[in-house]
């Protein structure tokens, strides 16, 4: 079974990872063990533009400190952790084009990449054997699809070019999967990027940034196949009835909750989904939003305090 996914995966030369969401920004800390959210409720949200398709990722807040001193803060954009399975299949880049714009001004941000099993955290134990994090050991370099490569070809994992002793040290701890002689990653990755930003007294701040999401991605060949919190619209609805061809989704998830560690409400919130192909159905059980096209949702909301997350489909016709 193991060697027909291995080979299911290889035809289709598609990154396989976890489902991956995206977050508001928050108020933040650091501490030995790492970047920790924390609550800043003197700071508000006074607007946010949140634009979200399959290729990017644009949000834009307006922040207001409330409070007669300055306050200087860690602002964090945590990613959900995520890890590699070969159960799913999901289209990457790995947010190596993450900006942040400061009162319209670009500036450098950090980044803190963590590895854990079990929520244990292995960080150290696979820097020091020169492995990269993030991706799996560059399993995504080879996995990443290439017209010129052969598609048959399956890659040789960073597992083999280490030592006897580090490749028993990676089992031992349950970072690399042994299954048959079918070695594959097994850690979580945690990551977060952060930056030291000044609020000052009665002041407002504009942070934007902007990025190319991952999107999960399935193939179906009816509607039952599609998760229920797709929400399919009637148009949607008597299509997908009528399609007798395989079909496939992609979906992007994004956390609005984590605004809440922010003085509440969120003054003015204004959202915008959109798919720039017009072979692609929208769907989301989001509420208030307003259907402008099948390829275009909005909504516009005042005092906005976020109860739920959103995942959004972007299904082909």
């Amino acid at each position: 079974m193991i060697k027909i996914l291995i080979q299911a995966i290889a035809i289709l030369v598609i990154l396989c990872f976890s489902p991956i969401s995206f977050a508001n920004d928050s108020a933040a800390g650091i501490a030995a063990t790492g970047i920790y959210l924390k609550e800043e409720k003197n700071i508000s949200i006074e607007k946010e533009d949140l634009y979200i398709s399959e290729n990017k990722i644009e949000v834009s807040y307006i922040f207001k400190n409330h409070s007669n001193n300055d306050i200087i803060t860690e602002i964090v954009f945590p990613i959900p952790d995520y890890k590699f399975d070969l159960s799913d299949m999901t289209v990457e880049p790995m947010y190596d084009d993450f900006i942040v714009e400061i009162n319209g001004k670009r500036i450098k941000h950090k980044e803190e990449i963590r590895a854990f099993v079990n929520k244990i955290d292995h960080t150290i134990l696979l820097e020091n054997m020169g492995i990269s994090i993030k991706d799996f050991g560059k399993i995504a370099e080879f996995t990443r699809y290439n017209p010129k490569r052969d598609k048959g070809q399956i890659p040789e994992l960073f597992f083999k070019k280490l030592s006897k002793v580090q490749q028993q040290l990676l089992i031992k701890n349950n970072l690399v999967i042994n299954d048959n002689n079918f070695l594959w990653p097994n850690w979580k990755v945690s990551r977060k990027y952060y930056w030291t930003q000044t609020f000052p007294a009665k002041g407002t701040v504009t942070v934007r940034h902007s990025y190319r999401p991952y999107m999960g991605y399935a193939l179906f060949s009816s509607k039952n196949e599609i998760p229920q919190n797709a929400c399919i619209d009637g148009k949607a609805d008597l299509w997908l009835k009528k399609r007798p061809n395989i079909s496939n989704y992609t979906y992007v998830d994004y956390i609005l909750v984590t605004a809440n560690n922010w003085k509440k409400p969120i003054r003015s919130f204004r959202l915008v989904i959109e798919s720039k192909d017009d072979g692609k159905h929208i769907s989301t059980c989001y509420p208030k939003l307003t259907k402008k096209t099948s390829s275009r949702f909005e909504a516009s909301l005042t005092n906005f305090v976020p109860k739920q997350d959103i995942r959004i489909y972007f299904i082909e016709y």
